[in-house]
């Protein structure tokens, strides 16, 4: 029932041209008047709609004081409209980022994702974006529930095939399932449906990363950074990747860019751990190991 078309991808694997295609007939084949419908942004108060929009471009940073800042504009959409379901996803993205990259306790982080995740459903069982953000808060909070999160993502792929949110978390599975080849293609396609999102850009340079092409998934790095200035993941990625091609010097100036106390300890530390272990500087390995 998926509508891309499987042997396609399979014969032709990772060719850059051949994904772009895959993806550019995909985006042909959604219908106009859906894009038009998810389009939508499902409230008629523009109050609610600027602070959805303020507390969206404050979590896109990354960055743990702004996540924060992000909470309170999605708080304050949702005093203006408290049907606006999608405050309530952006809630539950927040407390999931909190608790997945070490900026909170991890128990309280589920607790409140799982919370807006459930506000978010009830508000609109059928809302792609609301099985999204459940599926990733069960995701987390059931460690690494992967069983879920397909169920959830796939369900949200049948209501909204034009979304390029749900394009996006379905490229996510396939890396989660090893078919990096199919997430490339489905990432591409995301990238088709919504050519200025900063995540979307992040996702392909991981993609190009698993596929061994570091330069290129720098490229998309630099992208994403440009866009929403992602300075926490920009940074992290790109020490990922010198690290997978034994660039180490490279990789710990990258790495030494990021604020431990601000960008998330887990992240800085466990990066400088295996750079130290690679590098045969153990006791130094160990130390980052003891932080976190």
């Amino acid at each position: 029932s998926e509508v891309y078309d499987r042997e396609l991808i399979d014969v032709f694997a990772i060719q850059d041209d051949i994904a772009w295609l895959i993806a550019e007939k995909l985006r042909e084949k959604i219908n106009l008047e859906e894009r038009q419908q998810l389009a939508s942004p499902k409230t008629k108060n523009m109050q609610a709609l600027e602070f959805y929009m303020k507390g969206l471009e404050y979590m896109n940073t990354g960055a743990h004081s702004n996540i924060l800042k992000a909470v309170e504009m999605f708080r304050e959409s949702i005093k203006v409209d408290p049907d606006f379901v999608l405050s309530y996803t952006g809630i539950c993205m927040c407390y999931t980022f909190l608790g997945a990259w070490g900026f909170m306790d991890e128990a309280e982080s589920h607790r409140h994702s799982s919370e807006y995740a459930h506000k978010a459903l009830e508000k609109d069982p059928n809302h792609p974006k609301a099985l999204v953000v459940h599926a990733l808060s069960t995701f987390w909070n059931n460690d690494w529930d992967v069983k879920s999160f397909k169920s959830g993502i796939r369900k949200a792929l049948k209501i909204a095939p034009g979304s390029s949110e749900v394009r996006l978390f379905n490229g996510i599975l396939m890396f989660m399932e090893g078919k990096v080849e199919d997430a490339l293609a489905e990432i591409l396609l995301a990238r088709k449906l919504d050519p200025l999102n900063a995540n979307i850009h992040t996702r392909l340079g991981y993609a190009y990363l698993c596929l061994g092409d570091s330069e290129k998934a720098r490229k998309w790095f630099r992208k994403a950074h440009e866009t929403a200035k992602l300075d926490l993941y920009y940074q992290f990625m790109v020490a990922w990747s010198y690290l997978v091609e034994g660039r180490y010097k490279q990789a710990e100036s990258a790495i030494n860019k990021l604020d431990a106390d601000k960008d998330g300890y887990q992240l800085k530390h466990g990066t400088e751990g295996y750079l130290y272990a690679r590098q045969d500087r153990a006791e130094q390995a160990h130390e980052k190991i003891r932080l976190i």
